[in-house]
Parts: C-alpha cells; structure tokens; sequence
C-alpha cells in the first residue's frame, strides 16, 4: 500500500497520513484505529481539523466506531485538499474548508476559501479511510477482500460481469468480485450520487490488466445514459481501492 500511497505527512507529530498526488487530484488514506487513539488522548488537537458546523455535527453520532470513520475520511480529505492548495501556492488551514453530507449523503464542501471549488468524495473499509479530491467531479471506494464476497455475487455483477472477472482472475475469484463491486461503487459517487440501486445502473463492459502494478483500467457504461467512463483500480494488500474523476 505504501508504493501507491508513496508520500507521508505528519501533523503535530501524531496524524499520519499517506498520499498519492496526482494531476489536479489528490488521493489520501489514515488508519482509524490511529484517529481512535488520537481522540481518546488528544482531542482538541484532533478537532483542529474541523470547522465549527462540522464539530456541531459530530454530536450526532452515538456510536464511536461511526464517529472514527466519519472524522477518518473527512480528515483524508482535507490532507488532499490542502496539498492540491500547497502545489498551487496557497496553503490554509483544515479548519477552513467544511465538508458535511449533502441531502444524498454525499460529502460536500459547504464553505471553502474563494475559488476554491474542488470536489471530493471518501470511502472507508476494515482499518482504511480514504479520500480524493480534484477539481471536477470524482469518485473513491475501498473495499476490504473476504469471503463474503461470494455469497453476493449476483447481487453485485451480471453474468457477464463475473464472466470478465473469473477471466481475469480465475485463481482468485475473491480479489475479481471485490474488483466490480469497488468499481461500481467509487462510480456511483461520481455520477450516480442520487441513485440508491448501482448494479444495473453501471455495466462495466472491459477491464485492462496491468499485471506488474496490479492493477487495473476499467471501462464501464452508464445505461441510463449510454455515457462511458473509466475507473481506475488497484490491488492494495488485502483491499481494493477503485477512483474515476472528469
């Protein structure tokens, strides 16, 4: 995971992040379990981060595991939004930009620094939180490879689909299903944030393999629309991480 997310930062010593810079975007991830520990000890360095609506928000949630999650992948955001700022020579705060859900749930930026208009989407999963931020639309999923990947496979892929994948990865069918679900997922975000149902909403109709990055460029088919995007995906050790941005 570390070869894809190949820059760290440190923050007062005690967040540490990882990221992956790209053009006009920026992909980030934290461990939670470190946030977790951060709050039990340092709160107030912690919610540093945070503006006063999304500090006012963080009241609603009763349970911690929830509340980790939520403070981990707005936390990844930011660092993403701070380092496209950085390259572009005007550094703020963290606690500058508010990212609240929008009335689909979807993270937003409600208040940012003029001109600022980048968009971001998180996801989480297991241990992970991750986030992208670029300047149009975009899309991110993590998703942790099990077993129980299996059991759902036809809720989650077509014939064709699973098709595609087990002639991809016919060794490991686990990684090949994991693979569509993260897809679809991190495009839903993007184009489809309104749409409760993905599965048939979203045809993934080729997958390129890079064998020596493990990784994978795949092409897929609103049907609604007939519109066509690529989504980008790679093996992370025991995860899937799947982006699309315009």
């Amino acid at each position: 995971m570390k070869d894809f997310f190949n820059r760290q930062y440190d923050h007062q010593g005690n967040i540490q992040l990882h990221h992956n810079r790209q053009p006009d975007a920026c992909l980030a991830r934290i461990d939670i379990s470190l946030v977790a520990a951060i709050l039990n000890t340092e709160q107030q360095s912690l919610l540093s981060w945070f503006s006063d609506d999304e500090r006012e928000y963080l009241r609603r949630f009763r349970f911690p595991k929830r509340r980790h999650e939520w403070l981990s992948g707005r936390i990844a955001a930011k660092h993403c939004l701070l380092q496209i700022n950085k390259s572009k020579g005007s550094p703020h705060r963290a606690d500058v930009f508010s990212i609240l859900p929008d009335v689909h749930g979807q993270p937003i930026l409600t208040s940012a620094p003029t001109g600022h208009l980048h968009k971001v989407s998180i996801s989480h999963s297991h241990q992970y939180a991750v986030a992208i931020a670029a300047g149009h639309g975009c899309g991110i999923d993590i998703q942790h490879i099990g077993p129980q990947i299996l059991k759902v496979k036809d809720r989650i892929a077509t014939a064709a689909e699973i098709s595609l994948a087990r002639q991809l990865l016919p060794d490991n069918m686990q990684i090949g299903l994991t693979l569509l679900w993260a897809v679809k997922e991190a495009l839903k975000k993007h184009k489809l944030p309104d749409q409760s149902g993905i599965f048939e909403a979203i045809v993934i109709e080729q997958i390129h393999p890079d064998y020596r990055q493990h990784s994978w460029r795949v092409e897929c088919r609103l049907t609604a629309t007939n519109q066509l995007q690529t989504v980008r995906a790679i093996l992370l050790d025991q995860y899937i991480l799947a982006w699309c941005r315009e």
